[in-house]
């Protein structure tokens, strides 16, 4: 007989969880170092641990190409990994 798990804590925002022990990990964000935990982190978060502006976009580097983060979103942290911020490109008229 197989046993099922209820979970709720995992579809909670990262910010609604309770402290788990993650082991810290560094990433870098804009050329600098971090340790931050590894797991599910608000891209708000992080952009309050690398000082950037609310309005600018934060965008994680992946294979040398930026995919840009939703401000309200949620991304894994995991070792190594790089991001950067820009201003928000403003719409040509």
């Amino acid at each position: 007989m197989s046993e099922v798990i209820n979970a709720p804590e995992a579809h909670k925002r990262a910010d609604e969880r309770p402290h788990e022990h993650k082991k810290e990990v560094k990433i870098t964000i804009n050329g600098k170092h971090y340790e931050v935990r590894e797991g599910l982190t608000s891209v708000n978060e992080l952009k309050k641990i690398g000082h950037i502006p609310l309005a600018d976009v934060l965008a994680k580097v992946v294979h040398g190409q930026l995919h840009p983060l939703p401000n309200e979103g949620e991304v894994h942290i995991r070792a190594g990994e790089v991001f950067v911020s820009h201003p928000p490109e403003c719409a040509s008229s």
